[in-house]
């Protein structure tokens, strides 16, 4: 297979479909190069230690995905190396991460629960950053789809390269997931507490978990404490054995029946978990990407696909989209 995160320059759906199948006919090949990704990010001598203690981390995880793609026998029923393809056409960085934004994430999501509290009401965590996502505001996650397709309409449309993802089925967590629900705590952090937390996290890797107090009755870093009283106001009892990997690492949900629509166009997200900075988030997030496909020929492209009922008819969400779908015909 090509090497990681390879630019696969496309003219037409053909070479789409043509370049999907050779990338996804060999799954130990899918998981030597994320292992490869996170060996050459582990080495990278410009890495603060803290960062290059995260990579190495995940390289064991990665080189576990390895071995069983290479030795499916030895896992036997093991569905870690059943892969799932996902597709982003953009940018992977979500807004909020980068350095104007960052430090402001707090303010920026309660100041929107407080003006649209009428909206947000009742809903999750996680509820409430998909329903800020699906109106424009800045949050900690990127959309993605499982249509190839519907990422190349999009690439097309907007003159931006597709990012494609392929994870294993055991990285892949559901709405009401532990770890879905910790990352969209998060937001609701003030910086220091999650700077405090972030450096919190790095350091217990080794340990696989927070100190705590004996008789396990409560954290003794005050950031992972706050952390979890937040999560026990909505899942009360949730255990107190947070693994601290899992709030530095990127987390691939999908949506559950509350938001239907979402889940019947194959939507997921890539929730960002805690980094120093913008470029730590980048480069995390980046090193869960498999491939990228440029689309040579968008009008071409966009041609074919409309054949496929691909367009901006099908892809409208609302009467002032295809208002302006059948304006731009006439």
């Amino acid at each position: 297979m090509s090497a990681v995160k390879e630019r696969v320059v496309i003219p037409d759906t053909a070479g789409l479909i043509a370049f999907l199948k050779e990338l996804s006919s060999d799954r130990a090949a899918i998981a030597g190069s994320y292992a490869d990704s996170y060996r050459e990010l582990s080495e990278d001598p410009e890495l603060s230690d803290r960062e290059r203690d995260y990579f190495t981390s995940e390289l064991e995880r990665k080189l576990g995905y390895s071995e069983s793609a290479d030795n499916p026998g030895l896992f036997g029923a093991s569905d870690s190396n059943d892969y799932r393809f996902f597709y982003c056409a953009g940018s992977i960085m979500p807004e909020i991460l980068t350095h104007g934004l960052q430090a402001r994430e707090d303010k920026i999501y309660k100041s929107i629960s407080v003006e649209c509290a009428a909206e947000l009401r009742d809903r999750s965590y996680l509820g409430k950053l998909i329903r800020m996502q699906q109106n424009g505001c800045p949050v900690r996650m990127t959309e993605l789809t499982s249509d190839p397709l519907i990422a190349l309409y999009h690439a097309c449309k907007n003159k931006c390269d597709v990012s494609v993802f392929a994870v294993p089925a055991g990285e892949i967590a559901g709405a009401g997931s532990d770890r879905a629900l910790m990352l969209s705590v998060i937001p609701s952090l003030d910086l220091l507490t999650k700077r405090r937390l972030c450096e919190a996290a790095v350091n217990s890797l080794p340990a696989g978990r927070f100190q705590q107090l004996k008789g396990g009755s409560r954290y003794l870093d005050e950031a992972a404490e706050e952390l979890y009283r937040r999560v026990t106001d909505e899942k009360p009892f949730f255990k107190r054995d947070i693994d601290p990997a899992d709030l530095l690492r990127p987390l691939f949900v999908i949506p559950d029946k509350t938001t239907e629509k979402l889940a019947l166009r194959g939507t997921a997200f890539l929730m960002s978990g805690l980094s120093s900075d913008a470029d730590e988030a980048a480069r995390k997030l980046t090193a869960e990407r498999l491939s990228v496909i440029h689309p040579s020929d968008p009008d071409n492209i966009l041609e074919e696909l409309s054949l496929l009922g691909i367009n901006g008819l099908s892809m409208a969400s609302g009467m002032a989209q295809i208002a302006s779908y059948f304006t731009e015909l006439s």
